[in-house]
């Protein structure tokens, strides 16, 4: 038996914990300032965070050696498990000092204030739909929060401490409640279905055969594999020649993203493919490369799809008109996104069916019903979904919001998490982006303005910037987390109380770090980041403002086109359940209408050809045999991702970015 099932009860050690915990704080506390004022690749927006990866790259490529050579004793270095607790903690909290929580947070609960003008007539519309606990009031504090401070800088804490005893708790209850879905789904989707989760395949590479001091020097067989440096390398060259470039514009460099097609479709009705770009994201391909032949071809099929889809809706003039959200024109995106999310939910509850209802007896059950091994008891997991539900709808509900649409939005936001969830863990798409798309999106198509009005708009526009940005998601990253834990055998009880302990920590540290580098830098917010302080701190008012204006009610258009949508997500399943010969994948469909895919179409493609040639030529052993290389490919660019940063951070270089 290995050394993990031995020490399974004692894998989440004392110092695993604080060394997590203490990461944790360290990552929280710089990232804003990696993002907002290097302004580089951003670590956090992205599935593996850079930062997470890079620490871990630390811990098993410099700490854990010189922990074993200094104490003479193999058994000194972190084991799989500890590496494994270090990396889910840093896995779950990253995005909550970036995209899911205080970079947006800050910037949004202030800017109905900072921005307000007689011209757009916030102080009149908008503000008085506000609660008190909303945001500061404290009009000095709000300026000097984006124009800096003169004098002694400092963070005036008082008028900023209410809104985060107000709005942490909400935030904390919705991660919560998606945790507790990830719980109870864990065992279908790692144990029963076995999706591919390839995201997780290089962290749990490098951190094989810990502990048993095998090889050259306890080296593990990740880093004495040749074929995966070979892999290495040519990220590392292309990025090393890219980062050169930036400092010395004289040195050439090679010119691999940012391609643009489009300049090739020129003319009406050809320009309606814009934007059409070609991209190599090196962590792309290989991520690829681990997917199922079927998903790969479906990902890059899709895609081209749409791009015919909007050729013929120039051609033939398919519009109406437009509304708060989407432009009117065929092929409507967001309502097919809606229906492709809402298909994959539904084949996932569906393949779950007997699973889930299981779960749902075990609530009523006497007994345990053999969940010991699960990050919660199916119990205590739906227990808890049902709890952290009835809360949220209690705090949009003390905020003015209507009790049936604080719960119909949590329902809806529920469903597209887990939609995302199921995407990025059978799929790999590690960037999903759409900022209100989805749950806003369906309850404007069927209430339009009559479900915006007041305060109910006010929580409808505000909410997905905080809690749900499909950006560097905190819930499919928890769900990698327990398949990791799975892998090294570890108490998944003890992982998931540590998760639950990680996520305050971080909500905490990044709060104060995002206030700090506001008020300390010089120029202010406005002076950092033009996007956070001025676009997300805009855009839910002005959305709100332009709804107080919309006439719009039920838009069956929309309706059709997302009931079709899900429909045709539906027939996929059912087409790839009864023929093995069926080459269209449901979860590539859904994939296909988000931002994400605009970017990493032409990656997909790339592995998905390789793959093709490899099996073709080679089989399945050359297959297995090359896999090192692209795993090289993803390690070598997540590892360039951090060393350019730290480099930037020194050279004032700002705004190169590997990945957008």
């Amino acid at each position: 038996m290995s050394d993990n099932s031995e020490c399974r009860p004692s894998a989440i050690s004392v110092r695993s914990l604080l060394i997590a915990l203490g990461l944790v704080v360290f990552l929280s506390a710089t990232t804003p300032y990696v993002e907002m004022v290097i302004a580089g690749t951003q670590i956090a927006a992205i599935c593996p965070p850079a930062g997470a990866f890079f620490l871990l790259v630390c811990l098993v490529a410099v700490v854990n050696p010189a922990l074993r050579y200094f104490s003479k004793q193999s058994r000194r270095g972190l084991r799989q498990g500890e590496l494994t607790v270090i990396y889910s903690l840093l896995l779950c909290t990253a995005t909550i000092s970036s995209v899911q929580f205080a970079q947006f947070l800050v910037p949004m609960i202030t800017g109905a204030y900072y921005f307000a003008t007689p011209a757009n007539d916030w102080a009149l519309s908008i503000q008085p739909l506000i609660p008190d606990w909303f945001s500061p009031r404290d009009s000095e504090a709000i300026k000097s929060l984006y124009e800096g401070q003169s004098g002694q800088p400092g963070i005036p804490w008082r008028p900023w401490i209410k809104p985060f005893l107000f709005w942490a708790p909400l935030i904390m209850a919705f991660y919560f409640v998606m945790i507790c879905i990830c719980a109870i789904l864990r065992r279908q989707w790692v144990e029963t279905e076995r999706l591919a989760f390839p995201l997780v395949q290089v962290p749990l590479e490098m951190t094989r055969d810990v502990g048993e001091g095998s090889g050259r020097a306890g080296v593990r067989p990740f880093f004495r594999n040749k074929l995966m440096w070979l892999g290495f390398m040519v990220p590392v060259t292309i990025h090393t020649l890219d980062g050169l470039h930036q400092h010395f514009p004289v040195i050439p460099h090679i010119q691999v993203r940012r391609i643009n097609l489009a300049a090739h479709f020129v003319g009406e009705p050809w320009n309606a493919i814009a934007p059409f770009v070609f991209n190599l994201y090196f962590s792309v391909v290989g991520f690829a490369y681990l997917l199922s032949q079927d998903l790969s071809f479906s990902l890059w099929f899709f895609f081209l799809l749409l791009k015919v889809e909007y050729l013929l809706g120039a051609v033939f003039e398919w519009k109406t008109t437009a509304g708060l959200y989407g432009t009117g024109r065929f092929p409507f995106v967001m309502a097919q996104q809606s229906g492709g999310f809402i298909a994959l939910v539904l084949m996932s509850v569906w393949l779950s069916r007997r699973h889930l209802k299981n779960a749902v007896a075990s609530v009523f059950a006497l007994e345990s019903g053999g969940d010991s091994d699960e990050p919660l008891s199916h119990r205590w997991a739906v227990l808890g979904c049902l709890a952290g539900l009835f809360f949220m709808s209690w705090w949009c509900w003390s905020a003015g919001m209507s009790p049936v649409m604080a719960l119909s939005l949590f329902l809806l936001t529920t469903i597209f998490m887990l939609g995302a969830t199921r995407m990025m863990a059978e799929g790999g798409i590690n960037f999903i982006w759409s900022a209100q798309s989805g749950p806003n999106y369906v309850l404007h198509s069927i209430g339009g303005r009559s479900f915006f009005k007041g305060a109910n708009g006010l929580m409808l526009m505000t909410l997905p910037f905080v809690m749900w940005n499909f950006r560097g998601m905190v819930v499919p990253e928890a769900m990698e987390a327990f398949k990791l834990g799975s892998h090294s055998r570890i108490n998944m009880r003890r992982l998931t109380f540590a998760i639950l302990v990680a996520i305050p920590v971080a909500m905490i540290v990044s709060y104060w770090s995002m206030l700090y580098l506001s008020y300390t830098f010089e120029g202010g917010g406005l002076a950092i980041d033009n996007y956070r302080f001025v676009h997300v701190a805009t855009r839910p008012y002005n959305e709100l403002s332009a709804v107080l204006t919309d006439t719009s009610g039920l838009s069956m258009t929309r309706l059709n086109f997302i009931a079709g949508a899900t429909g045709f997500g539906v027939f996929l399943t059912v087409m790839r359940a009864r023929f093995l010969w069926w080459p269209f994948h449901p979860t590539a469909y859904a994939a296909s209408t988000t931002l994400a895919m605009r970017y990493l179409w032409s990656s997909i493609f790339l592995a998905w050809l390789c793959k093709l040639l490899i099996l073709r030529y080679g089989g399945v052993r050359q297959y297995a045999r090359i896999r090192p290389v692209f795993l090289g490919l993803i390690f070598g660019e997540l590892l360039m991702i951090a060393l350019l940063l730290i480099v930037e951070a020194f050279t004032g270089i700002r705004g190169h970015s590997l990945i957008p």
